[in-house]
């Protein structure tokens, strides 16, 4: 249940060959992908601006469980093409974990559009922000641990470390 499917890896490998963002979403990409095509729904509360909530149905995994049991298979995927480290994106699992610990499963719809927008908005900005980081550091005469090959392994170190932590509030 944590292997890609060839889909999958052919996916991931052609985002990454271009250079761009590997985001996934995970109301379609999961365990058994081709089962899944955007099945996955939950849903949440709106706040209203007047004190009142509405309802929302939102396309994605329904809970952490669900929502863990994607990620591993990306995981697993990013991990076969030699994208990102495990310690990187075990630390982004234990995040997510840290944040339904103490936010409450009740606040699921909110953690995951957190989530879609780190992965999917907030990662290339710090891919961007790491390649100057590093051309400076260069032309400065130092080195800098980005690796331009594998832009992405930095990338989802820092999504987790204190740096991000203003993101994430």
């Amino acid at each position: 249940d944590r292997r890609p499917t060839s889909g999958q890896l052919s996916a991931l490998k052609a985002l990454l060959l271009l250079s761009m963002n590997p985001y996934v979403d995970f109301a379609i990409f999961g365990p058994f992908g081709n089962r899944l095509q955007r099945k996955l729904s939950m849903a949440g509360l709106q706040p209203m601006g007047n004190g009142m909530f509405r309802k929302i149905e939102l396309r994605g995994p329904p809970d952490f469980k669900t929502w863990l049991a994607g990620f591993h298979v990306l995981r697993s995927a990013l991990i076969m093409l030699a994208a990102v480290g495990v310690a990187a994106l075990d630390r982004y699992i234990d995040k997510i974990s840290k944040l339904v610990n103490d936010y409450g499963t009740k606040t699921w719809h909110l953690l995951y559009q957190a989530d879609v927008r780190m992965r999917g908005e907030e990662m290339p900005v710090i891919r961007r922000n790491l390649i100057v980081e590093s051309e400076a550091v260069r032309k400065a005469g130092g080195q800098h641990p980005f690796d331009e090959a594998r832009p992405w392994a930095m990338v989802w170190a820092r999504a987790t470390e204190d740096c991000s932590d203003k993101f994430w509030r």
